[in-house]
């Protein structure tokens, strides 16, 4: 099955919306775009793990959630990253490092608020 028969990645689409619920208007949105998007264009439409990880995990619930100080859902979102690192899907694991934890470790990143924010609670220091 190629990636235009196939509109979802699959695995972390699935673990976003079996464990963060908040995370699934913005992941109807973003899908209602991509259809949209294609039926213009008359092309395929997928949606890849990396844009769920970017636009729906990190832009739509992690980063609010810890600009909010709600750690119940922080703690949630790093269970997820979690689960992602321990799956057996390499791919899923190497773009989490890629995507996700790299913008934890990285004062240069785009939130390096949030990256100091999880680093104090989890009690990391540089």
């Amino acid at each position: 099955m190629n990636a235009q028969e196939r509109p979802f990645a699959g695995s972390v689409r699935e673990i976003l919306l079996e464990r963060l619920p908040e995370a699934g208007t913005a992941m109807r949105h973003m899908e209602e775009e991509a259809r949209v998007f294609a039926e213009e264009d008359g092309t395929g439409w997928y949606i890849t793990d990396h844009e769920y990880l970017i636009d729906v995990f990190w832009d739509e619930v992690f980063e609010p959630a810890v600009l909010r100080g709600d750690d119940e859902i922080v703690v949630r979102c790093l269970g997820v990253v979690d689960e992602m690192l321990a799956g057996p899907d390499m791919e899923l694991r190497d773009s989490v490092h890629h995507f996700l934890l790299r913008r934890l470790r990285d004062d240069s990143a785009k939130s390096p608020h949030v990256a100091g924010w999880v680093r104090s609670r989890l009690g990391l220091t540089d």
